[in-house]
């Protein structure tokens, strides 16, 4: 498999957690560290595509800062929108274990957003 046949995979990976998220975000039954959970996970899977579209190997890790590093390392800015990335690894990490409520969906659709921004950024990496 090339680079860039992993970057997409990533991608549509990352795609996938966004297709969960657009059933749950809304969804009050669902625990915020749930919908967290899969956030990170895109977020982590687009940061990951768009270091493999530009052939840098990455570490296996959660943390986003790590990545986002990595992307800077590279040249590359992700979209002003994501810039608090990172405060979501613990989603990954430390929540998936611990009861978490944030109890407030609206901070949901902007990470959805988040996603969403993130996504556009690395299609474009990609060119799609």
């Amino acid at each position: 498999m090339t680079q860039l046949d992993h970057a997409r995979l990533l991608y549509r990976k990352a795609c996938q957690d966004r297709a969960i998220l657009t059933h749950i975000v809304g969804e009050p039954e669902i625990d915020d560290d749930a919908v967290g959970f899969h956030v990170q996970q895109a977020i982590e899977k687009l940061l990951k595509s768009a270091l493999a579209a530009r052939g840098r190997e990455y570490p296996r890790t959660h943390d986003l800062r790590v990545l986002i590093e990595l992307l800077r390392e590279l040249g590359e800015q992700i979209p002003e929108s994501c810039r608090d990335i990172d405060e979501l690894t613990p989603f990954a990490t430390v929540f998936r274990y611990d009861d978490v409520s944030l109890g407030n969906t609206a901070r949901r659709k902007e990470w959805l957003s988040i996603v969403d921004d993130l996504s556009t950024f690395v299609a474009e990496r990609l060119g799609e």
